[in-house]
């Protein structure tokens, strides 16, 4: 087959992808490409100029995200303004702080950097396409593997997924690398570089290109294919998981937690699968094998009354009684200003005027109208009435009570979990306790029948107010 030949069936293959790629994403805004000004990216924009002159991509731009890590990254920007120009597509250059942070590699600074730039693109209906394709899937699959990850892991990059306001679409995942850059006219693929990070072995995609793959293709041709297939297998079983995973919640829920002994009565595997589902879905946490073993061990098995918690990165699962529930650490500014607080005594009282909301560290209180329910109005007119922290040793008596009890035994009775005790606002009207959040009104302070009363609203979170 001549050359010219081998580029028309690559222009038409990579054409079809992405005809095939637009028609299931149907966007209805515009489509954006990821350009680098590497082969692939630049495969992918002549694709979509060539839809575009077919009447099909009314509204195409691109976008260059430069991370500025590199010598040449002012000539790739150079080259998209070129290439862009030639063919009528307007270009934006996004110019990003690609430093890795504390414990986080190059690599994965990089990636979180390009996606937040393409993502401010965005509006709803809009679709960023990225030239991603079947040599890059079956490197990012080994890669997952090495690290550990699950079968959600191993099903590597999705073809579509949200991004921003927006959808990310990669139309090239099943055509060869080769079959891409096959595409391109030869003039304009001599002056196209990719990165020189992908040819130098350091960092692990690298090394996995230059180094591992051409040892595996050597020894088996068809291993990409084999390999970036068995993503496709991996991401549909996954997705059976999830759908298996969200049935069981709905038998081991409890709120926004989970009761350990309805986890207990299922297999362990379907448990632990209820267990990441939960995580991910409510925590936004991908949890590993390990990190599961390690909530099933030291909290769902032990005894019913057992007290616990198992941290992993930002998110703390804790166990009181029967019940697991997690907490999504606040970012680090709040942590140390919330610890700074709170490290030597309650903060000070807060006025208070219902229905008005009011925020606090850990949560909103308000209160709603009612008739002959909640805090009687006429036992809070004239009074102050102020909002406090557990500073210990408080003591009330909830209505239909004989007597004054600790708070303590109060919430011991009711299941309180003790992390959450010291956040629950108390209601006073005076020097006297008239309501424990939502859960009590004290005597003395409860609306008589028909008389107008406040009903107490209290939304737990962490760090929502100051």
């Amino acid at each position: 087959m001549t050359s010219d030949a081998v580029r028309c069936a690559a222009e038409q293959a990579t054409e079809a992808a992405l005809d095939q790629a637009l028609g299931a994403s149907a966007p209805s805004g515009t489509v954006w490409v990821a350009l680098s000004g590497g082969p692939d990216s630049v495969a992918l924009l002549l694709a979509a100029v060539r839809r575009r002159s077919r009447g099909l991509l009314p509204r195409l731009r691109a976008v260059h995200v430069d991370h500025g890590l590199q010598a040449p990254s002012t000539r790739w920007a150079e080259l998209c303004r070129e290439i862009t120009r030639t063919h009528r597509v307007a270009l934006r250059r996004s110019r990003v702080d690609a430093r890795p942070g504390p414990g986080e590699s190059p690599e994965a600074a990089a990636r979180r950097a390009r996606y937040q730039a393409l993502a401010r693109c965005l509006r709803p209906g809009d679709v960023m396409l990225t030239g991603h394709h079947r040599d890059d899937q079956a490197e990012t699959v080994l890669l997952q593997l090495l690290r550990g990850a699950g079968r959600a892991g191993l099903a590597a990059m999705p073809p579509v997924r949200a991004l921003g306001s927006g959808r990310l679409v990669r139309p090239f995942l099943a055509l060869a690398r080769e079959r891409v850059r096959s595409s391109l006219p030869a003039a304009l693929a001599e002056r196209l570089v990719d990165d020189p990070t992908n040819a130098d072995g350091v960092l692990d995609r690298s090394y996995l290109r230059t180094v591992v793959m051409p040892h595996i293709e050597a020894r088996w041709p068809a291993a990409p294919r084999v390999i970036a297939r068995g993503a496709v297998t991996a991401a549909r079983d996954a997705r059976l998981l999830d759908g298996l995973g969200r049935r069981d919640l709905e038998a081991a829920g409890d709120g926004d937690g989970l009761r350990c002994a309805a986890l207990l009565a299922m297999d362990a595997e379907r448990a632990h699968n209820a267990l990441r589902v939960w995580l991910l879905d409510s925590a936004g946490m991908r949890a590993g094998d390990r990190v599961i073993a390690r909530i099933w061990w030291q909290l769902v098995v032990p005894p019913a009354r057992a007290v616990g918690e198992v941290r992993s990165g930002a998110v703390r699962v804790r166990r009181y009684r029967d019940r697991l529930e997690h907490v999504v650490d606040a970012p680090a500014d709040d942590r140390t200003r919330l610890a700074n607080r709170t490290a030597t005594t309650p903060p000070p009282p807060r006025c208070w005027a219902p229905p008005e909301a009011i925020a606090l560290a850990h949560g909103v209180l308000w209160a709603e109208p009612a008739h002959g329910e909640g805090l009687a109005a006429a036992a809070l007119a004239g009074h102050r009435v102020e909002i406090r922290l557990r500073a210990g040793g408080e003591r009330c008596r909830p209505a239909g009570r004989r007597h004054h009890q600790r708070l303590k035994v109060l919430f011991q009775e009711r299941g309180v979990a003790p992390w959450l005790r010291p956040h629950l606002p108390l209601v006073y009207v005076g020097d006297e306790i008239a309501a424990v959040a939502d859960l009590w009104v004290c005597a003395g302070f409860v609306a008589a029948t028909g008389e107008p009363g406040w009903r107490l609203r209290w939304r737990p979170g962490e760090a929502v107010g100051c």
